[in-house]
């Protein structure tokens, strides 16, 4: 999945994606700290039947998973020289957004389960 996801198409070929596997257990249970922290924080900008729902929702499945792979953009990659991102910069976060798409679908393909 991760070929794939380095694979996918990227403004002025910037490839700014950069991909972090976290298999600690101690640098896991940081994440799911901050994952319920910021859980939390979304639960409470909620009310009545809205709020509800939202706690209904499976959020994470950090716990159960063997591993966690934090993504990145580096905003000021040298790769591809600037091409196509002078006059919109935002077009990093967007090949990022296609790389993620990218891994997604080849980890589903492979019967893989993902979560954003």
């Amino acid at each position: 999945a991760l070929f794939h996801a380095f694979s996918a198409p990227s403004v002025g070929n910037s490839q700014p994606w950069r991909y972090v596997i976290v298999e600690d257990e101690r640098k896991k249970q940081k994440i799911i700290e901050n994952f319920k922290v910021a859980n939390s924080e979304a639960l409470n900008s909620y009310s009545g039947e809205k709020r509800e729902i939202y706690a209904k929702l499976k959020l994470s499945g950090l716990q159960e998973a063997p591993l966690a792979i934090a993504v990145f953009c580096e905003s000021d990659t040298p790769v591809g020289h600037g091409l196509g991102r002078r006059t919109m910069p935002g077009m990093l976060e967007y090949s990022v957004v296609a790389s993620i798409q990218q891994f997604w679908l080849s980890a589903r393909a492979h019967g893989v389960g993902v979560g954003w």
